[in-house]
């Protein structure tokens, strides 16, 4: 398991901008310099696409192993060239910066309690994983503020004790509070993991890479 600190042209929001699973990542034209620290760093292939023509492709695409979910605004070619890696979920929503609002692996999902309905059914549907309404901290834009694999969940410190009991038995995952580049709670927006390591934002302190290491080799 890999872990290194990353940022894009001094950009330490790296969450922001990329997103991955444990097989692919996705990363804007604009920071292609860095597909191949994100590849070797995290044992993925690179897929260079904007999603909805925006470089905040981190905000706007929730993704894990069981696919990608991007709003409607995606442009058909940025449809067709993800649909040759991976499972794509397009929804009609509102709510359009996917990343943001929707925490992800490869069995579950937590939504923004904002998002339609519709939009937790067809997420279900395509993409076979199942959904739940929650707020992380507080917070309705769960995506931001955690990262999760199958094994691990990182999350915002001030996330409330029956949100993370609620989270645990939904998701059968450990969770871990953390932060990232010197105090930002919103970890998502800050970090890449997978489940061969992290990469996380380069102004982040000695002592948080350490638990976010101790975290992802957690037993």
């Amino acid at each position: 398991m890999k872990f290194g600190l990353l940022d894009f042209a001094g950009n330490p929001y790296i969450g922001v901008y990329c997103r991955v699973s444990d097989r692919y990542g996705i990363l804007p034209d604009v920071y292609s310099s860095a597909k191949t620290s994100i590849e070797n760093g995290l044992g993925v292939e690179v897929v260079v696409s904007y999603v909805s023509e925006s470089a905040v492709v981190g905000a706007m695409c929730a993704m894990s192993n069981a696919g990608v979910v991007v709003p409607a605004l995606a442009t058909p070619e940025e449809i067709a060239l993800l649909e040759k890696h991976m499972n794509v979920c397009v929804i009609n929503d509102k709510l359009n910066a996917c990343g943001n609002n929707i925490l992800m692996n490869s069995k579950h999902a937590l939504l923004n309690p904002e998002l339609g309905k519709k939009t937790a059914k067809q997420i279900h549907d395509v993409l076979g994983v199942e959904t739940m309404y929650g707020t992380i901290a507080g917070v309705k834009t769960v995506g931001m503020c955690a990262l999760i694999n199958d094994s691990v969940m990182l999350v915002h410190p001030k996330i409330k004790p029956e949100e993370k009991k609620k989270l645990k038995d939904f998701f059968g995952v450990k969770i871990f509070e953390c932060t990232a580049n010197f105090g930002v709670p919103y970890v998502g927006a800050c970090t890449l993991m997978n489940a061969h390591g992290a990469l996380i934002g380069s102004k982040s302190t000695p002592v948080e890479l350490m638990k976010i290491q101790e975290a992802l080799l957690s037993p």
